[in-house]
Order: C-alpha cells, then sequence, then structure tokens
C-alpha cells in the first residue's frame, strides 16, 4: 500500500476553539474532505483567540490522536523558534501547510526553518491581503509585506488562491514572480435535511455572525438597520465574539440610536457545534464585510436555510438569480436598506423559496468534486515539484 504524504499544518486556532472564526473551518474542512489520502498533523496553540488561559481538559505539547487526524496544542513557552524547528526536524513532514501570513510562531518561524532546508510549503493567505484587510493597522501590514518581499520569501512557497480576486491580491501585494495555484476553501459536509422556516410578512429575523471588528463592519449593519421601513419589524441578533473594544463601542453607540422598529439582541459569541441551533429560527445574515476570501459564516448560513445580505468583498457574486442572496458594493447603502425591507415584506411561502434555495446550494458546493480535487492537486502538486 502506498505511503500517504505526511502533511504539517501551522494554524494559530484550531477546534475546540472557534473565536478564530473562518480560519479554522478552513482547516478543519480540508481535513474532513481529504484525511483518506493524507496523513494530517495540526499544529496549534493552547488556547482560543483572545484568550488568556488554555482550553480546559485539552492536553498540551504532546500529539492527540483523533479520528482523522493528529493535533498538538502548543503553550506558550513552546512556540519558539528552537521549539518549531525542533518539532519539524522531528517529524520529517512531505509539506508544510502555513494557514496565515502575519503569524510568528505558526507562519514566519515555520517557513523560515522549512527553506533552510528545502521543504515545500504552501501558504495560505486567507484574505489578509485584499485591501479592505490591508486597510486596518496598514503601515505595520506595508513593512512587514515589504520585508518579505525583499528578502524575496514570496517566491520560494507556492501560495494558495481561493479564488481570481485573491489570486489578484496575491499578484498586487507580490508580483507576477509567484507562484500561486488557485484551490477554493471546502465547505462543511451538510448532514441534516432542510426545514421550512417560519416567517410572517411584515417581519424579519436578521442576523450578523462574524466577529466584532472593523473588517467585519458590523457598523454598517446596523447603520443599514436604522433606515428601513418603520412600518416594518426587525429583530436584530448580532452573534460573535468581540475582538475590538474600542469598535465595539460606536456599535453600541449606534444601537442605541436605532429606531422602536428594530429590535436588538446581542447574543455574543457562539461555538461552532452550537450555530445550526441558533439559526434555526433566523431568516437572513447581514454581514456588509469589507473583505472576504471564502466567508465561511455565508455558507453556514446556507447550509441552515437563509440566504445573505452581503458586500461585494467575497468571492459569491450573482446570488440572486440563484435565490440565495443579494450582493452590493459598500457604497450603495440604499440598496442594502432596499433589500432588508423586501425580504422584511415576504411571506413564508415567498421567503422559503429562497431558504429551500439556499440550503440546495449549500449542499451543492459540500459535494462539488472539482473544489476537492484542486486542494488535493494543491498538496499533490507541490510535494512532488
Amino acid at each position: 500500500m502506498k505511503q500517504m504524504k505526511h502533511i504539517g499544518i501551522f494554524v494559530d486556532w484550531f477546534v475546540p476553539g472557534y473565536r478564530a472564526g473562518g480560519p479554522i473551518r478552513s482547516v478543519a474542512n480540508l481535513i474532513q474532505h481529504l484525511a483518506e489520502e493524507f496523513n494530517f498533523s495540526v499544529i496549534t496553540s493552547d488556547r482560543d483567540l483572545g484568550m488568556d488561559q488554555a482550553y480546559p481538559g485539552v492536553e498540551t505539547d504532546r500529539w492527540i490522536h483523533k479520528n482523522n487526524y493528529r493535533v498538538i496544542y502548543l503553550t506558550p513557552a513552546n512556540r519558539s523558534y528552537r521549539s518549531i524547528k525542533d518539532l519539524i526536524q522531528n517529524e520529517e513532514f512531505d509539506l508544510i501547510y502555513l494557514n496565515s501570513l502575519f503569524s510568528k510562531s505558526f507562519s514566519l518561524y515555520p517557513f523560515w526553518i522549512a527553506n533552510k532546508s528545502n521543504s515545500p510549503v504552501v501558504l495560505a493567505p486567507r484574505g489578509m491581503l485584499g485591501s479592505g484587510a490591508l486597510s486596518i493597522k496598514p503601515l505595520k501590514k506595508r513593512i512587514f509585506l515589504g520585508l518579505f518581499k525583499l528578502a524575496g520569501l514570496h517566491r520560494r512557497v507556492t501560495w494558495q488562491a481561493t479564488a481570481l480576486t485573491e489570486k489578484q491580491d496575491i499578484l498586487n501585494a507580490f508580483g507576477s514572480r509567484c507562484k500561486i495555484v488557485i484551490a477554493p476553501n471546502l465547505s462543511e459536509i451538510v448532514n441534516h435535511s432542510f426545514e421550512a422556516k417560519v416567517k410572517s410578512e411584515g417581519n424579519l429575523k436578521v442576523y450578523f455572525l462574524s466577529r466584532i471588528s472593523t473588517k467585519k463592519n458590523l457598523l454598517a449593519a446596523i447603520q443599514a438597520l436604522a433606515k428601513t421601513d418603520p412600518d416594518l419589524d426587525f429583530d436584530f441578533s448580532i452573534m460573535g465574539p468581540v475582538e475590538d473594544e474600542e469598535y465595539w463601542d460606536k456599535c453600541q453607540s449606534e444601537i442605541g440610536r436605532l429606531p422602536d422598529h428594530v429590535d436588538v439582541k446581542v447574543v455574543g459569541k457562539i461555538p461552532h457545534w452550537e450555530i445550526s441551533d441558533k439559526l434555526k429560527s433566523q431568516h437572513l445574515l447581514l454581514l456588509p464585510t469589507l473583505n472576504e476570501n471564502y466567508g465561511h459564516v455565508i455558507v453556514e448560513s446556507w447550509q441552515n436555510g437563509c440566504p445573505v445580505l452581503i458586500s461585494d468583498q467575497t468571492p459569491w457574486q450573482d446570488l440572486e438569480n440563484k435565490l440565495v442572496g443579494k450582493v452590493y458594493p459598500l457604497s450603495q447603502n440604499a440598496n442594502f436598506v432596499k433589500a432588508l425591507n423586501q425580504f422584511a415584506q415576504m411571506n413564508a411561502e415567498e421567503f422559503n423559496q429562497w431558504s429551500e434555495a439556499a440550503y440546495g446550494f449549500a449542499a451543492s458546493l459540500a459535494v462539488d468534486q472539482t473544489s476537492v480535487d484542486q486542494s488535493r492537486k494543491l498538496l499533490n502538486n507541490q510535494i512532488d515539484l
């Protein structure tokens, strides 16, 4: 029997973490789809995003074997250059897969170590090179990218672009001499059947599901709801951890000014395994994000029968023709308001046409072998160079 290739995946946060959102799902879904073909080892931190304490009940600094992969949760003391180097040398990975660009222990150290030994590396920037993402703390990022390029590191890695838009972001940052392979993110396999939504005409249960930070643009969502038709009722649930306290203060100020026909519920952070339950009673995802290279929360919304109202700063376009959502530029606030009113005015029968289409679209994504093949080829082709 042919021995499976050994892939070392370095990622800042991983399950049971959930606060980092999409990057965690990207790795978990990759493993879910390809674990029978590759031997995956995940190297990650011992705590979730923004947390000071380690995961309760999780062993640290040793390999833990799961059903179809193994994982090691590193304490801060074991995230040094020397510790990462020892780990890589002991494991002899066939390929190192980096799930971030701006991480010291889980990107820069393993990349530098692998580069010295000419080991193949795939780097997935996960939307970090998009204009919206780069506009946040821009000086620090420009300096880092400049040094990265000056050292020629951008030419010593295979870049994973999850869409043509991200490929262009990589080219804009590093020029045409980069090796870029397009391999879309993989969606989670849907394990439940469609359930029609309960909805009354004139009411809409709309939600925001993401980290509360400038990039996710909750403020624009609140501002759009503020301008909706006062004869309609909106229940707005804000789901996700607060990443930026100063930004959250601004959002709270805007929430305090919302008209009476918009009722706000701050749900807070939600573990991934609870999302499906929370979305059963919801209707529409409102996410005017500044940048997403994929948007796992968008796909998760479809999986749970919720169409989406999103900005054009994601790979997902032309959604209205499929009855799975609407997409507008961030400058078109009036269109976001109009769409919110239109969804609120739908009766149950009309809305469930959209809801069932959203569920069906997500189910088709989960079994899309083209995307799985592209991920398979990304790993195999890079290894075999």
